[in-house]
């Protein structure tokens, strides 16, 4: 048991801070009862995202743009950390992408901003709060699908076009 003291020159700081120490705490917390940890860095997101576009170009139809596009989504985690640190996110990515050929554990390190193997540098993530991550974003992608779905099987229930076309004196508009 611990206590914490803050202070700072504004209420959001201390705000900011408080949240960062929770942020902490918690991981902690979490990598106790689950010690496991995966590439950070934004590579265990990329591979992924790269393995669901591989897999997207084997649908049929719509299915493909849905799935292509869920697979891109995977980007903004190494996207954001690129912007984040002050670098060039296109930059970061083509060269992420170049090496998630020879690894999938290739990442961005904000530090001196070069794409590097993070589990040789030590830059890891939970597994637990990333396979929460993982879970949670399949099932708001399938709710998704399943709601446009319902929505395109529907027939529309407007008004009958060729009786909303014609003039109340029987002629045609």
């Amino acid at each position: 048991m611990a206590t914490i003291l803050l202070r700072g020159s504004t209420s959001a700081m201390l705000d900011d801070t408080e949240r960062a120490i929770d942020n902490g705490v918690s991981t902690v917390k979490t990598l106790v009862r689950n010690g496991k940890v995966i590439a950070g860095a934004g590579a265990t997101e990329l591979y992924l995202g790269n393995q669901i576009q591989k897999f997207a170009k084997e649908q049929p139809g719509l299915d493909q743009y849905a799935v292509e596009n869920f697979g891109k989504s995977f980007e903004v985690i190494p996207r954001t950390l690129a912007e984040n640190a002050g670098l060039s996110a296109e930059t970061v990515l083509a060269d992420m992408y170049s090496k998630t050929v020879e690894s999938s554990a290739f990442g961005i390190d904000v530090g001196d901003g070069e794409v590097k193997n993070a589990m040789e540098n030590s830059i890891f993530d939970s597994w637990e709060t990333k396979s929460w991550a993982m879970k949670l974003s399949f099932d708001v992608v399938i709710t998704i699908l399943r709601v446009d779905q319902i929505i395109m099987a529907k027939p529309s229930g407007g008004p009958n076009m060729d009786q909303a076309a014609r003039r109340p004196d029987g002629y045609d508009m």
